[in-house]
């Protein structure tokens, strides 16, 4: 058995194979001479495995020290000791860079040494980084610290480290206003939910800066599992809204995770929730485009019609949020599925009035080939010509003088 290794001298970084007496052993570089360990998996696996790329040129920090983290904790620490006081001069520094520099590669992990234990998982490692300096609070590239970086990765012993033996806030935010908590939700991993939440005291209903929840990030994500754990925690939490009103059901509409729709509605959420503007989840699914999402909800009894009820909010149709944003799919799925195109609101404007405000000329082709009619005039006498006159849409009011309307 051989395994290639690559030298790390600048000067050298030449590939040779060791025979299997080597591993795990110390050595010398055949061509400059430094000594060097045969790790156990090859530096090759471990960038592919972390970063995705072979070009050494990328990273600031000793590839081998990187790849020390990917090995098991004992023999880990070891080895990432020797190359640490290998590579550390008398004033502290690390090849020239502080213990808390960042490292400029753009993958996962990256940041200081610290960002990137934390997301191998080795406490080991991120202990020794301590006793030399290494600081826990301090982010990467992106702005998340060595707790998110754990919680990306599911790592909850580390997150258990860092807030028990280490004093980070569990509910500190990293890049958007994101906490380790809103991470874990996003990436799947249920098992740091849980912890974060029944041993160290993590709010499950803080927001982001865009006003995400952990809850609405699994949702957004896809991510089951987490929606799950999320409701067993805190019931509460699956028909929890923002500001504007939206809630987790929302926003799963919007990207079409329907196996997150389905599992929100069996744990409790209402299918046809409004928020503050009075948009369904079926508004949002026909807005981005959703066609399977909007099928979906209506075979779970959603409606493709508004209310028209008391309230101006009761005029809110999902065809309307196909039409703000041009889906033609969402406008022919909503048709087929009983929606007429002929609606008209308590003000009388028809779908056909909106597009020609919003110069939506793909739509007002699509609700003419679908049966609409062009020449209704809304409760203050106005067509939609008149509409896209006084809107400026001026092509969409050259289509409709060519198509009749006056």
């Amino acid at each position: 058995m051989t395994i290639s290794f690559s030298c790390i001298e600048q000067n050298c970084s030449k590939d040779f194979e060791f025979s299997e007496q080597y591993i795990g052993r110390q050595t010398n570089c055949p061509l400059c001479g430094k000594v060097v360990i045969v790790p156990t998996k090859t530096v090759a696996d471990c960038q592919k495995r972390m970063y995705g790329t072979r070009d050494k040129s990328i990273f600031t920090f000793d590839i081998q020290m990187r790849f020390a983290m990917t090995q098991d904790d004992h023999d880990g620490v070891q080895f990432f000791e020797w190359l640490f006081n290998q590579r550390r001069s008398p004033d502290g520094k690390i090849n020239g860079k502080d213990i808390n520099a960042k490292d400029n590669t753009p993958y996962k992990g990256c940041g200081t040494f610290m960002n990137v234990a934390a997301f191998s998982g080795h406490i080991g490692i991120m202990e020794c980084l301590k006793r030399y300096g290494a600081r826990v609070d301090v982010p990467n590239n992106d702005g998340d610290m060595p707790i998110h970086q754990a919680a990306s990765a599911g790592n909850p012993k580390v997150i258990a480290w860092l807030v028990n033996k280490n004093g980070v806030d569990i509910n500190v935010r990293g890049q958007g206003g994101r906490t380790a908590l809103h991470t874990a939700a996003f990436h799947g991993k249920s098992g740091c939910i849980q912890l974060m939440k029944e041993e160290l005291n993590a709010d499950l209903n803080i927001r982001d800066t865009d006003g995400n929840s952990a809850m609405d990030y699994a949702a957004l994500q896809g991510q089951i599992a987490s929606i799950t754990c999320l409701a067993v925690l805190e019931p509460g939490l699956v028909e929890a809204r923002d500001a504007d009103g939206l809630t987790s059901m929302h926003r799963a509409a919007a990207m079409g995770q329907t196996a997150c729709i389905e599992c929100l509605a069996n744990l409790g959420a209402k299918i046809e929730v409004k928020d503050a503007r009075g948009r369904t989840p079926m508004y949002l699914a026909a807005q981005t485009g959703q066609t399977a999402c909007i099928e979906f909800l209506h075979r779970m009894g959603a409606k493709v019609e508004a209310d028209c009820g008391p309230s101006p909010n009761d005029d809110v149709t999902p065809m309307l949020g196909a039409l703000e944003t041009g889906q033609i799919a969402s406008i022919q799925c909503l048709v087929r599925l009983g929606a007429s195109v002929n609606f008209t609101d308590r003000t009388g404007m028809s779908f056909i009035h909106y597009a020609a405000a919003g110069g939506q000329i793909p739509s007002l082709e699509c609700l003419k080939n679908l049966g609409a009619r062009l020449n209704t005039r809304s409760n203050k006498g106005k067509t939609a010509l008149d509409l896209a006159i006084q809107y400026g849409q001026t092509e969409a009011a050259e289509w409709l003088r060519r198509n009749g309307v006056r």
